[in-house]
């Protein structure tokens, strides 16, 4: 059986579709090989559709994002889920890594006041990420207080699994 090659590796422009070039198309049969769809794959086709488009003139469909109208971020955590978390994230060693990657000024303290929440999609009335009271109260406040991500892990060791994210507040000593 002939060896098909890709329209992209005989010096001609890539074809628009996947469904137009040979070795695509031979390739379902298993005609083609590894290293040559490979090739094809590299030089444009049938993956680089996105190229193809922008030399016809046509723009790749895009979504549009638009915001969320409304959001349950009310969440419970069984008494053994908050103390361990609030075990790891009062823990002067990771006090210390906060002050550090906020990049806070040499000498700074932190503490952890107790408050978590799930953060939010973006809203036209919470465009940060949390309710307009947490917002007010914490946010507006950057001398204050510092709004981190709880970390993977520690969501983790604490056995939580819903919500998938968390943020915790800690106030400036």
């Amino acid at each position: 059986m002939p060896q098909l090659q890709c329209a992209s590796l005989a010096g001609r422009p890539p074809p628009c579709a996947a469904s137009r070039c040979p070795a695509a198309a031979a390739a379902g049969r298993g005609v083609v090989s590894r290293a040559l769809q490979q090739r094809c794959t590299a030089a444009g086709s049938p993956t680089g559709r996105r190229q193809h488009w922008r030399r016809r003139g046509f723009a790749p469909p895009v979504a549009a994002i638009r915001g969320v109208d409304s959001f349950e971020a009310d969440f419970e955590l069984t008494e053994q889920q908050s103390s361990t978390l609030n075990e790891l994230l009062h823990s002067e060693l990771f006090h210390q890594q906060v002050v550090r990657d906020c990049k806070l000024p040499e000498g700074a303290a932190v503490e952890f006041t107790g408050v978590l929440f799930q953060p939010r999609p973006w809203t036209p009335s919470e465009t940060k990420g949390m309710s307009a009271e947490l917002e007010q109260r914490y946010y507006g406040k950057p001398d204050e207080y510092t709004i981190i991500n709880v970390p993977p892990v520690f969501m983790f060791q604490a056995k939580i699994f819903q919500p998938p994210r968390l943020c915790a507040v800690y106030k400036r000593a």
